[in-house]
């Protein structure tokens, strides 16, 4: 086969223009060549059973797991007895992403011999194949057999805990099972803690926690589900200490602070401004799209609490002080103030060919014509962390948080009827973004003479959403001429700051 390839080549006409002896040299050379690339590539396949499977190991052992595969399939059709051939080739198939042949290669392994460690490869096949009932079925396989082991308690708990939240009590037990078989683990605390956790038993995983911490108090993962867990339970000074001293103990985590921000928002907040919805998200108790006209009537109450002037100069002296109400009332005064122009292009669009220093400053100065674009703290905090102002880099992330935070509370998004109050329509990006959403298409309607923008977008398991905002602030600047438009753009794609 290889001769009428070499036949078939571009170079023959070539040889016309050459002497008999040239011609032979060609021959001999492309012939050489081929048979040491026959060679190469036969080497499995020609060499004795011991040594193919020598080979087969070495690849094996090596991490080549691709140059493996082909010896050992070789192996295999000589010796269809081999557990071990099976097995390493089932491992091979699964570190290279062949779930499927890898579990067809460990059921063949486990008719020769019914050996645990099969048990446990097919739950872990199984698993990352996205097949979770059969991989809890072959990981309890295997906890039936190695009962004094913990590594597949673990995987079942886990399975449990982050795909099945309704078994969280399952998940419990076998996280129970883990501990009482290494006690002195204790990475097995956390798992434990977040077991209780995912079954919503939040007091519990913070006793948990906490005995963990009294072994070691720097431990990060333990100091972290304490906070979490003191969070759900509204101990917001505690959460702040706990995810301080994680971010201690892991300072490239960067997550962490953001939980200690959020712990600090919900510590300045009074309770009676918001109610928790599902038990975690938060939202206000009068402050949604149904009820702009009293919330405007708030703001220009100067007797109260949300006057602009007074928020704008908390904003600029004390801003960790701030409260999520505060932060939105800030952000709907703004539109009621002379020089609100919602449509000028934003200035993270614009490029800035500056250094960095020079870059914050005029961040700043766009940040104090408008105090409530929030994206833009959110780049001042990454400029001050790569200048290495931690101090204000989490000063600007705050506000950033602030801002956001606030606006998802103003409403769920899920309707027209709680859509989320924005007041540049850039921003209703923004959140999808801040919400873990990929971004679709939009589309501007006008329902019972409001107007809203309805963006599509899909999720992390890439479900479709759509989210529903209130432009009325916004769109109440167009100029007549627009507002009497009744047909609006519908599923413009690709629009907004993503």
């Amino acid at each position: 086969m290889y001769m009428i390839y070499v036949k078939n080549i571009t170079f023959l006409p070539i040889f016309e223009k050459v002497t008999e002896t040239s011609k032979f040299m060609i021959f001999k050379t492309i012939f050489s060549v081929f048979v040491m690339f026959r060679i190469f590539t036969s080497n499995c396949f020609s060499q004795a059973p011991d040594s193919l499977f020598n080979r087969a190991k070495f690849y094996y052992t090596n991490e080549e797991y691709t140059l493996a595969i082909p010896c050992l399939s070789t192996y295999i059709n000589q010796n269809q007895g081999s557990y071990i051939s099976f097995l390493l080739r089932g491992n091979c198939f699964l570190e290279t992403g062949q779930f499927t042949k890898a579990i067809q290669d460990f059921l063949f392994a486990l008719k020769i011999k019914k050996e645990s460690e099969l048990f446990y490869n097919l739950g872990v096949a199984y698993e990352r194949a996205e097949m979770l009932d059969s991989a809890i079925y072959y990981y309890r396989s295997y906890i039936r057999i190695e009962p004094g082991r913990a590594d597949g308690y673990k995987r079942v708990c886990m399975l449990y805990m982050y795909n099945y939240p309704e078994w969280g009590d399952s998940a419990v037990y076998y996280a129970r099972k883990v501990v009482k078989i290494e006690p002195g683990n204790i990475a097995n605390l956390n798992l434990l803690a977040m077991a209780y956790y995912s079954d919503n038993q939040y007091k519990t995983a913070l006793e948990t926690a906490l005995i963990g911490l009294s072994i070691d108090s720097s431990y990060t993962l333990l100091n972290q589900t304490a906070g979490i867990c003191s969070f759900l339970l509204r101990e917001y000074p505690s959460a702040i200490n706990y995810f301080e001293r994680a971010y201690e103990s892991n300072p490239s985590d960067f997550t962490l602070l953001d939980y200690k921000i959020q712990s600090m928002l919900m510590q300045n907040t009074s309770p009676d401004q918001i109610i928790f919805q599902s038990g975690k998200r938060i939202s206000f108790k009068d402050i949604s799209s149904e009820n702009i006209n009293k919330t405007e009537d708030r703001i220009l109450d100067f007797k109260g609490k949300y006057v602009y002037n007074n928020l704008i100069l908390k904003i600029q002296s004390s801003p960790l002080n701030m409260s999520i109400d505060e932060f939105f009332m800030l952000y709907f005064g703004y539109s009621m103030q002379p020089g609100y122009t919602p449509y000028k292009k934003s200035s993270l669009e614009k490029h800035i060919k500056n250094d960095l220093i020079s870059e914050a400053g005029i961040l700043e100065e766009t940040l104090n014509k408008n105090p409530t674009d929030f994206p833009l703290y959110l780049s001042l905090a990454d400029i001050y962390l790569e200048i290495g102002n931690k101090e204000k880099y989490f000063e600007n992330r705050f506000k950033y948080f602030g801002f956001a935070e606030s606006i998802k509370a103003s409403g769920t998004g899920l309707s027209f009827a709680s859509a989320i109050i924005i007041n540049d329509i850039n921003h209703g990006y923004d959140i999808m973004l801040n919400l873990d959403y990929r971004i679709k298409s939009h589309s501007l309607i006008k329902e019972k003479k409001s107007y809203f923008n309805v963006i599509t977008g899909t999720d992390q398991n890439n479900k479709e959403v759509k989210i529903f905002f209130n432009i009325d602030l916004p769109f109440g600047t167009l100029p007549k001429k627009l507002k009497k438009q009744e047909l609006m753009p519908k599923q413009d794609e690709g629009k907004g700051r993503m």
